[in-house]
């Protein structure tokens, strides 16, 4: 199977448009062939059908490990029947894309959101800063719901990262959370407990954002705070 998975990828790819990918995911360390995301996306779903995709010799490049994390995705069996399989992946993971590509491509009942909450709790708590990031846009894709708004705060509160992509997350689901709750986002903000990049970018995030008024905007300018200097 990986022969055949990687002659599909030598003729698909597109040396053009893998250098304009490049630019898009500086993050990775992986080579990057070109292939365009639906010719992956149509592989991903027929791999789905077999069973799990394991790459001997590690993944070869940036396109092998986005299928593990589509296939895993798209395979059609409860959410917790799917964990050790992606626990597997997210070691690989070295990129903004894969994280947040595999999060979106999840289709996921009702039933099966404690079990997701609960997973993105134990990302969160990894050293990993890509399995940290999955954690928190798994949260925004799937979880934005009354009943996890608050807890989502609270988780989102305590994380402290170096890493810009699990900040650039981490304030992407903060605004996200004040569409719907914007009380107790602000009241977070004012608590002043978010590092300084995080707190700003969250505003900034929700400035630019339609679906909150212009009177809580400005109310937003007030709380932006000075950047530490030496």
């Amino acid at each position: 199977m990986n022969d055949e998975i990687r002659a599909f990828l030598r003729e698909n790819a597109e040396p053009k448009y893998a250098a304009f990918h490049k630019k898009l995911c500086p993050d990775t360390a992986y080579s990057i062939a070109g292939v365009r995301m639906p010719r992956l996306r149509k592989l991903a779903k027929e791999l789905a059908k077999r069973p799990s995709l394991v790459f001997e010799n590690m993944p070869e490049c940036y396109e092998e490990v986005m299928l593990l994390g589509l296939t895993a995705a798209y395979r059609k069996t409860p959410f917790a029947d799917k964990l050790p399989e992606i626990w597997a992946i997210l070691p690989l993971v070295d990129c903004w894309a894969f994280t947040d590509c595999m999060a979106a491509t999840f289709r996921l009942r009702d039933d099966e959101l404690d079990d997701v909450w609960d997973f993105c709790l134990e990302c969160l708590a990894q050293s990993h800063p890509y399995t940290r990031r999955f954690g928190l846009v798994m949260m925004l894709d799937h979880l934005i719901r009354p009943e996890y708004i608050p807890q989502i705060a609270a988780a989102a509160s305590w994380i402290t990262d170096e890493n810009y992509y699990v900040r650039m997350a981490q304030a992407w689901l903060l605004a996200e959370l004040a569409i719907h709750d914007f009380q107790r986002v602000e009241a977070l903000l004012k608590s002043g407990s978010l590092e300084i990049f995080t707190h700003n970018k969250t505003i900034a995030k929700l400035r630019d954002s339609y679906r909150i008024s212009q009177e809580q905007k400005q109310s937003l300018l007030q709380l932006r705070r000075k950047e530490d200097t030496l």
